[in-house]
């Protein structure tokens, strides 16, 4: 992930955030941690998620980039551990530039997607977050492949150039092009159970 290229969709959201709980209000749900579903038992929020609200794009922010190695005073060629102490309590901060002023007014709501502009083979990131969130009236969202909802679920039993795995796996891939992923409006009911109860410690500073 390092030195990755990074975007910021930023939303006005209207509307009212409704909790599906996925038809497993008092049963295991159907995909969540923990993961192994053979051992142990996922709790029945696991699996729920938002309907009911709107995203209007107020702005795509281009041009940011993840952190290199160094910035963490690693080597370039060292191999990190993800509970590495360097990459604990850090803030990951995007700046505007003048030219792209957003006007944020009161009693609105509004939401922010941070997006790895490209995929690879081990790219990506995790932004800690409390599960049961303390921030008012607020939750996480995600974005989760080509749109479709719900999409096709991945058969274990069956081979990979099975007919309905194939459109399992084309429903977990974005599309290549930034201008057409970024009109698929956020909601998932995917795993890892992320835009339910989750929300992140962050500031929004105006100079």
């Amino acid at each position: 992930m390092y030195g990755q290229a990074l975007s910021l969709q930023i939303f006005e959201v209207s509307g009212t955030p409704v909790l599906n709980k996925n038809g497993t209000e008092t049963t295991e749900a159907y995909h969540g941690y923990p993961h192994d579903r053979v051992k142990l038992n996922i709790s029945p929020e696991r699996d729920d998620y938002y309907i009911g609200e709107k995203y209007k794009t107020l702005a795509v922010i281009r041009g940011g980039k993840f952190p290199s190695k160094a910035d963490f005073g690693f080597s370039k060629t060292e191999d990190i551990d993800a509970n590495n102490p360097n990459l604990k309590g850090k803030l990951l901060k995007f700046t505007l530039s003048e030219n792209q002023n957003i006007i944020i007014k009161p009693n609105k709501d509004y939401a922010f997607l941070i997006m790895i502009d490209n995929s690879g083979p081990d790219v990506g990131f995790a932004l800690a977050n409390n599960y049961y969130g303390k921030y008012e009236n607020g939750h996480g969202i995600r974005r989760d492949g080509s749109g479709s909802f719900p999409p096709m679920s991945y058969d274990i039993s069956k081979p990979e150039n099975d007919k309905a795995n194939m459109k399992a796996i084309a429903d977990s891939k974005f599309p290549k092009n930034m201008a057409k992923r970024i009109k698929i409006m956020p909601g998932t009911n995917g795993y890892p159970d992320v835009d339910t109860y989750r929300d992140l410690f962050f500031y929004v500073e105006s100079f």
